[in-house]
């Protein structure tokens, strides 16, 4: 990252939360911190790797019906162990972060019934007037890479910029979506095409590479079109062309992030945010144990945070 410039930091706040959950064992005076400290500690060496101008944290709200209208089984197999952990606590401790701790920090935090995080960081990326670096393990970001959105992801300490990201993935940037596509995704228990895998589908995008321009390969009759030409067995053909353009379309709704569906744009655009304040921070740290922070002066990480800065005149129907 270049020094100076402005940026925006964009983070999977949820990920976060439960990457600290598995990361930190910590509690004061009976009360579970692992999240909220375990958190602030991760968002500090974020602020020291990328030194941003801005910070906001995407909380998840909830599945957008549309996903579930489309795909009944979307995310369905995302169960929790009631007797792994005690997820009230879980859920306060995320609460606290969305609704106290973060905004004292000078965070502006993101949250919205039926809206997944997802959606939000997406949006917040392509609303930004600055460059933007979404923070997440999640790979269905990927997607929102272009010449002034990077992603970062934390548990592989890796960076995917327009630069980098065919060396790194294999795909071009603005055909990761359609790979997605193709091969599913058993994260969201979305169905790919049958039969066809990730070493099919990159074979598939090198050949869709080759198309005139006015030939768009997200359009299922596209695919059609071409289906003798493409590098597949004669099994994977006949699943491409029994998938259905209904079913091709639904699943390009479900998965696409860069399209406002769900209402994030105007979430974004009339999120609250307040600077860091110094001395709420110094009393939450105290009154929670975090007196460790207090002497290695993180709460200063915070204190140059500005209002993430947006691009207003982008709305032009309703979602």
């Amino acid at each position: 990252m270049i020094v100076g410039v402005r940026m925006i930091l964009i983070i999977d706040a949820n990920n976060l939360a439960y990457r600290a959950l598995y990361s930190f064992q910590l509690s004061f005076r009976g009360v579970d911190t692992s999240i909220t400290y375990g958190c602030l500690m991760m968002i500090s060496a974020l602020l020291r790797k990328f030194q941003p101008s801005s910070l906001i944290a995407c909380f998840d709200g909830g599945t957008p019906p549309f996903r579930k209208e489309l795909f009944p089984q979307y995310k369905e197999h995302r169960v929790r162990n009631s007797e792994e952990r005690d997820w009230e606590d879980v859920y306060r401790q995320i609460d606290e972060l969305c609704y106290y701790l973060f905004p004292i920090h000078g965070i502006m935090t993101l949250r919205e019934k039926e809206i997944e995080a997802d959606d939000l960081m997406a949006q917040a990326a392509h609303l930004s007037e600055d460059r933007s670096v979404i923070v997440t393990t999640d790979d269905d970001l990927l997607q929102c890479v272009d010449e002034k959105t990077v992603v970062y992801n934390p548990s592989k300490d890796e960076i995917y910029t327009e630069d980098n990201f065919y060396s790194a993935t294999g795909i071009p940037s603005f055909f990761y979506l359609l790979y997605k596509m193709l091969c599913g995704d058993s994260s969201d228990n979305l169905p790919g095409v049958p039969n066809v895998g990730p070493k099919t589908a990159e074979k598939m995008i090198e050949y869709l590479l080759t198309l005139p321009d006015e030939e768009d390969p997200y359009q299922y009759n596209c695919l059609i079109k071409r289906i003798d030409e493409l590098p597949l067995n004669s099994r994977q053909r006949a699943s491409l062309a029994g998938f259905g353009e209904e079913r091709w379309s639904a699943l390009y709704a479900v998965m696409d992030l860069l399209e406002d569906r769900v209402g994030a744009m105007a979430v974004v655009l009339q999120a609250k945010w307040m600077p860091a304040d110094p001395e709420k921070i110094r009393r939450y740290y105290l009154s929670h144990g975090f007196v460790s922070l207090l002497e290695e002066r993180t709460d200063k990480l915070f204190s140059h945070l500005q209002k993430p800065s947006f691009k207003s005149d982008v709305i032009d129907s309703d979602p």
